[in-house]
C-alpha cells in the first residue's frame, strides 16, 4: 500500500519524484515533511510556488501545475536503506506516460539511478538525454538535510528557468531571459523575491547587547565599525594591546559561557565611548576610554558575575582591533529563512539574535547562505566576497530575553543536519554606505 498518495493530473508543469517517503513524511503523512528539508522553502525560492508552503498542503500543489509521486511508493526511511524489491520503475513510467507532464524532476540521485538503472556517478544533475515520450527529464540536488554539502540550488533554478521558457513558447511567447529570476540573484523578473538586508546590528562590547542600525559604512578588509571593539577578560586572558591577536572567546565574558550576560541591556556612544548598562540595580554609565571609567566598569561586572568570575575582569580593547570570533575582519550575515528552518528543527520559536549577526537578510531559501562562500555581491553601494559558513556554538542556546538557555541549536542542527552551521562570513572588497532595504545581488 503507498506511504503517500500520488499527487498528478494530466499536463501538469512538473512531476517531482523521490526515492519514497523518510521516516518523519511517513509519520506525519506529507511529501517533503521533515523539517530540515528544503523542498518547500526551495519552490517558493526559484517561483514555483507563489507562497511558501508547509508540507501539509501538499494537495494543493495540483493548482501551481505540480504533482508527487516516488519511484518506491512503499518505502520508508533512508535512500540508503532501500529494499529494492520495492522500486517500481516501470510503475512511474506508466504514470508518466499516462499523465504527460512537461518535466519529470528527480529530487535526488539516488532516486533517478533507481529509475533510469543508472549508477549515481554516470548521471549529472540538469536536464538529461533521455525522455520518456515528450516528457523531459531533469535530475535534482536531493533536498534533505542529510545532504548537506551537497545540496545546491542551481539544478532547481535551471528547471524552473526551462518550466518558465516551454510554458512561454506553448503560449506563443518568446522565451524572455530573466523572466523568473532565482531569488537571491537580485533578478526584478516576476515570481520571486529579491534579497534585501532586513536588520543591521553591531555588538559594541563583546558578548553583551546588540544595537540596531539604520545604516552603516562598510570599510575594506575592515569589520563593521564599532563592532567588538570592547572585550572583558574573565582572568588572565594574554592578550596584549600593543600587539594586539586573536583570542578564543572562552577567554573573555561570553555568552556561550555566561548566559547571565543576557540579563543586561547595554547601549554605547561612539562619540564619547561612553557604555550605559542597566538590569542590575541603578544604572550604570562609564567612559570605556578613560582609566577610571573602565576601573569603574570592572567592579560593577565584578559584583554582577560573582562565582563565574575566573580571575579579575579587565575592559580590553587596541587600536584597529575587534574581538570577532574568528582571526580575520569578516563582517557576519544570518538567513532569516534559515532562521525559521532552525526554529521548525527546535520546535520552538527563534529569535535572530542568538545568531549575533551583523546583517540579517530576507529573501533567500533555508541554507542558501551556505552555498555562497566564494561568491561576490554587491550591497548597497558595497560589494563582500562570502568567505566561510558560521559554525554555531552554545551562544545561541540562550535566550537573548530571559538569558535562560532554553534551547538546544548547535546539538539539534548537528542531528538533523550533519553540521552545525548557519549564516556565514563575508570580506568587504569594496567599501560603501549600506542600509536596510539594500538589495543584495550576487555577481
Amino acid at each position: 500500500m503507498p506511504i503517500l498518495p500520488d499527487v498528478l493530473a494530466p499536463g501538469l508543469d512538473i512531476v517531482f519524484c523521490g526515492t519514497g517517503a523518510g521516516a518523519w513524511s511517513a509519520r506525519v503523512g506529507a511529501y517533503y515533511a521533515n523539517p530540515g528539508n528544503k523542498f518547500w522553502p526551495t519552490l517558493h525560492a526559484i517561483g514555483l510556488t507563489p507562497r511558501r508552503m508547509s508540507p501539509g498542503e501538499f494537495p494543493q500543489v495540483l493548482q501551481f501545475g505540480i504533482g508527487l509521486t516516488d519511484v518506491a511508493k512503499e518505502h520508508v526511511g533512508q535512500d540508503t536503506a532501500i529494499d529494492l524489491t520495492l522500486v517500481d520503475a516501470a510503475a512511474l513510467r506508466d504514470k508518466i506516460v499516462r499523465y504527460a507532464p512537461r518535466f519529470l524532476a528527480f529530487t535526488s540521485k539516488r532516486a533517478a539511478s533507481l529509475f533510469l538503472d543508472l549508477p549515481t556517478g554516470a548521471i549529472p544533475y540538469g536536464e538529461q538525454e533521455r525522455r520518456i515520450g515528450a516528457t523531459r527529464v531533469h535530475v535534482l540536488t536531493s533536498p534533505s538535510g542529510q545532504a548537506g554539502p551537497h545540496w545546491s540550488m542551481e539544478p532547481w533554478r535551471a528547471l524552473a528557468q526551462a518550466v518558465a521558457a516551454e510554458a512561454g513558447q506553448a503560449a506563443g511567447l518568446a522565451p524572455q531571459c530573466g523572466d523568473k529570476t532565482p531569488a537571491g540573484t537580485g533578478g526584478k523578473g516576476t515570481g520571486t523575491s529579491m534579497t534585501t538586508i532586513a536588520s543591521l546590528y553591531r555588538y559594541p562590547v563583546k558578548g553583551f547587547s546588540a544595537e540596531a542600525l539604520d545604516q552603516a559604512e562598510l570599510r575594506p578588509r575592515h569589520r563593521f565599525d564599532h563592532d567588538r571593539v570592547y572585550a572583558i577578560e574573565n582572568g588572565p586572558s594574554g592578550f596584549d594591546p600593543a600587539a594586539p591577536a586573536y583570542k578564543p572567546k572562552a577567554k573573555f565574558l561570553c555568552l556561550m559561557k555566561n548566559a547571565r550576560l543576557a540579563e543586561l541591556e547595554t547601549r554605547f556612544d561612539p562619540a564619547t565611548q561612553v557604555w550605559s548598562i542597566e538590569g542590575h540595580g541603578a544604572p550604570f554609565s562609564a567612559d570605556l576610554s578613560d582609566p577610571a571609567g573602565r576601573a569603574a566598569t570592572e567592579a560593577f561586572l565584578t559584583e554582577f558575575m560573582g562565582e563565574e568570575r575566573r580571575g579579575p575582569l579587565k575592559v580590553l580593547s587596541a587600536l584597529g582591533h575587534a574581538f570577532t570570533d574568528v582571526g580575520k575582519p569578516y563582517i557576519s550575515f544570518i538567513n532569516l529563512a534559515s532562521v525559521a528552518a532552525v526554529a521548525e528543527l527546535v520546535g520552538a520559536p527563534v529569535d535572530p539574535l542568538r545568531f549575533r549577526a551583523n546583517i540579517n537578510l530576507d529573501g533567500l531559501a533555508p541554507w542558501q547562505e551556505l552555498e555562497l562562500v566564494g561568491r561576490e555581491a554587491t550591497i548597497g553601494a558595497a560589494r563582500v566576497r562570502f568567505a566561510k559558513r558560521t559554525q554555531r556554538c552554545a551562544a545561541t542556546n540562550v535566550n537573548p530575553d530571559t538569558a535562560a538557555r532554553d534551547l538546544e541549536i548547535p546539538a539539534t542542527l548537528l542531528r538533523a543536519l550533519d553540521h552545525m552551521d548557519c549564516g556565514i562570513y563575508a570580506d568587504v572588497i569594496e567599501g560603501g554606505q549600506i542600509e536596510v532595504g539594500d538589495e543584495l545581488r550576487l555577481v
